[in-house]
């Protein structure tokens, strides 16, 4: 009988070391899922913010804008995972390139005066 409770717990705490790796299995799977969530969240707002940004800049008239940015993931030495955005914008002003006066009007490519 007493073979019988003794197996009877070991089988017992078997099934809820069972159910607690399974657990923290998708926990695990769960926060995963939650991080690349939130990173493509965050590529897509970074992605709206510099169209906008460029839009802004266009309608103050400050010249050739060109914007970019990389979303880069690695991992680190420690086995740690991270995640890096780099934006690079730069601002082309042909007037200035030229030294040209600001208030002159030029004409565009396709005109054809």
């Amino acid at each position: 009988m007493e073979k019988r409770i003794k197996t009877l717990y070991i089988v017992t705490i078997i099934a809820i070391l069972t159910f607690l790796g399974m657990q923290v299995y998708w926990l695990y799977g769960r926060y995963e899922y939650s991080l690349r969530e939130y990173e493509h969240h965050a590529e897509t707002v970074i992605a709206d913010v510099l169209v906008e940004y460029n839009k802004e800049r266009d309608k103050k008239g400050v010249g050739k804008i060109n914007t970019s940015y990389s979303l880069s993931h690695g991992v680190d030495s420690i086995g740690n995972a991270s995640r890096k955005v780099t934006v690079s914008s730069s601002v082309f002003n042909g007037r200035k390139l030229l030294g040209i006066n600001e208030e002159r009007n030029l004409t565009s490519v396709d005109d054809k005066n």
